[in-house]
């Protein structure tokens, strides 16, 4: 019985490890087919702040059923003027990030976008040029 119990265990904790595993591959793979959607720069345009939205549909079912399950769609990300990425939201899976009416924006060198609980920021001093 203790055998039975254990192997069963092990198969749980194995099959829970590959569904987590696939999800996040799947959310990656989203996240690379997705596209941009708006743009803003910063105020001394040193900085841009891109808002993105992940493309589940092109994975096919197992993308729509891990689009269903993720939760958010949109990630933003922020770049210097060279193209570096300073920052982004896209494996912040505790928040959810909107998009649509409420536009992600720059107050000074905070970078501000949209979740369900309010607003996000991050304070990047290289965007203040």
């Amino acid at each position: 019985m203790k055998k039975l119990l254990c192997r069963v265990g092990l198969a749980l904790l194995l099959l829970v490890v590959l569904l987590f595993g696939s999800w996040l591959w799947v959310r990656q793979q989203a996240t690379h087919a997705g596209r941009e959607v708006a743009s803003e720069s910063s105020p001394g345009a040193s900085c841009t702040l891109k808002t993105y939205v992940r493309n589940y549909d092109a994975l096919g079912v197992p993308g729509r059923i891990v689009g269903l399950l993720s939760g958010s769609q949109y990630f933003y990300r922020v770049n210097d003027r060279q193209g570096e990425q300073l920052a982004t939201s896209e494996w912040t899976i505790w928040q959810y990030e909107v998009g649509g009416d409420e536009a992600a924006h720059w107050i000074g060198s905070a970078a501000l976008y949209p979740t369900t609980e309010g607003w996000a920021a991050w304070r990047l001093s290289q965007c203040n040029l």
